[in-house]
């Protein structure tokens, strides 16, 4: 809850004062963005906040304070315990929080309450779809490549030698394949995403 909402910290000189949490920052953001620039039609028109995979947290307790703000409506606000005024804010009805939520492995991520779940609408975001030979997709596949080239620059400070990146597209077919296998749309199909075949090709 202190890096979501905001704690007190101390300073050098040993006085306390409020640090905002990530939330905070980002809806106090979103009201300047709406107050610089509603009238001129300029610049960014509210401060959005992404979390990723937000359930590698215990999200219920993290978002305690911000439960009752989050059911949206006329006056949603919540109160900064952590400043000596106690001041409220009210959230901007522009603000938006997009989360990622990991569904497949479950073993490692918390579960999240249904009261929290009711205040974000879910999209459900799947991997590519194969195609008609069972392989997953060439266009995935390519950007896959360069992403994988990007990553071997910064791990060598140097391109990759040009050998290893053509074996690594000569053999574009069998990977596929394989990638389509394992993402084969039945009761035994796993929805692995594009993130897995960066690793393997790196």
């Amino acid at each position: 809850v202190y890096d979501v909402i905001g704690t007190q910290t101390l300073l050098k000189g040993g006085e306390v004062a409020p640090k905002h949490g990530l939330v905070t920052n980002a809806i106090l953001s979103c009201a300047t963005s709406i107050v610089d620039n509603l009238d001129s039609g300029e610049g960014p028109q509210a401060t959005w906040l992404l979390i990723d995979e937000m359930n590698r947290a215990d999200i219920d307790r993290a978002f305690g304070p911000l439960f009752t703000a989050l059911a949206g409506g006329e006056g949603a606000s919540m109160v900064l315990d952590y400043i000596e005024e106690r001041p409220t804010v009210i959230l901007p009805k522009r603000f938006r929080i997009i989360a990622t939520v990991n569904e497949y492995d479950t073993r490692f991520v918390n579960s999240m309450s249904a009261a929290l779940r009711r205040r974000f609408s879910k999209v459900t975001i799947l991997p590519p779809d194969n195609d008609k030979e069972g392989r997953s997709s060439g266009e995935e596949f390519s950007m896959a490549v360069e992403r994988a080239k990007a990553r071997a620059m910064v791990v060598l400070s140097a391109s990759p030698p040009d050998e290893l990146s053509d074996a690594v597209v000569s053999r574009s077919d069998r990977i596929r394949e394989i990638v389509g296998f394992f993402r084969h749309p039945g009761e035994v199909g796993v929805p692995i995403g594009t993130a897995q075949v960066i690793d393997v090709l790196t």
